[in-house]
């Protein structure tokens, strides 16, 4: 077997195809050798999971894939939206989305993929968290959303309580004096566990929550013999817990997406 620690290019494809399969749990699929769509008629409010992704082609079937991803979303009257991974093919698909009218969203930031290589260290032994099982508590942990200036919050209800009632994850609360404070969610798959959604209520910040909580979950995935990974804003402060956990960056701003608007 692969030392994934070891091999940083196995890792980073074991990555990717477990990022295919996490949006997998979100919603409907249709999945081609060259890339996936996802869809969630629940959820169309939201880019993902709506939206293509793995995408690897060739130069000969670039064009007409691109325009199978647009006519796949514009009979669902949406945006076709792309997430462009940092080992896409062909080299020249950013250009050809460009061209096809879809645009990158440089302002929605860049995000680093960062993965534990090396020990984890330990989580405090105060901290406290449990992992919901039932509606109640999904509804809890759905409560903890944060607002988002691209979707309503209907819509963000929506998408949390699906993110965190779906039996492949894991979802995960911690505590703080009794009451839920915040969240996250950790996928396993082939080898590598994504870390997901992690927010702490404004009100129980700064007092080593977050850094606890994603320990603890880090320690989970190393307990079972996958190699932890998550994705994390570019030069922001989480970044400096996630380091401090173990985590370290394999790619610097590893995804990229791209939309063209309905009906553009």
């Amino acid at each position: 077997m692969i030392d994934l620690r070891q091999h940083q290019d196995a890792l980073i494809h074991r990555i990717w195809q477990n990022d295919a399969e996490y949006f997998g749990t979100l919603g409907q699929t249709v999945r081609d050798d060259r890339f996936v769509l996802y869809t969630n008629p629940g959820l169309i409010g939201r880019y993902d999971p709506n939206h293509a992704g793995m995408l690897r082609l060739t130069e000969a079937d670039m064009d007409a894939a691109i325009q199978y991803i647009m006519k796949h979303y514009e009979a669902l009257q949406i945006d076709s939206v792309v997430y462009l991974d940092t080992w896409h093919r062909p080299a020249g698909l950013a250009a050809a989305l460009e061209e096809a009218g879809f645009r990158p969203m440089v302002a929605w930031g860049q995000y680093d993929l960062m993965a534990v290589r090396e020990d984890v260290l330990d989580a405090p032994a105060d901290i406290v968290v449990t992992h919901p099982a039932n509606a109640t508590e999904y509804a809890q942990w759905a409560a903890l959303s944060e607002p988002d200036p691209y979707s309503d919050a209907a819509t963000m209800l929506a998408l949390r309580i699906t993110e965190c009632s779906s039996p492949a994850v894991v979802p995960t609360l911690v505590w703080c004096d009794g009451v839920p404070a915040g969240r996250c969610l950790s996928f396993v798959y082939d080898g590598v566990g994504r870390i997901e959604c992690v927010h702490v209520d404004p009100r129980f910040r700064r007092r080593g929550l977050a850094r606890g909580m994603v320990a603890k979950v880090t320690m989970d995935i190393c307990a079972v013999g996958a190699v932890p990974y998550l994705f994390a804003a570019h030069a922001e402060g989480a970044q400096r817990i996630y380091r401090s956990i173990g985590f370290e960056t394999l790619q610097p701003a590893a995804v990229m997406t791209y939309v063209r608007p309905f009906r553009a």
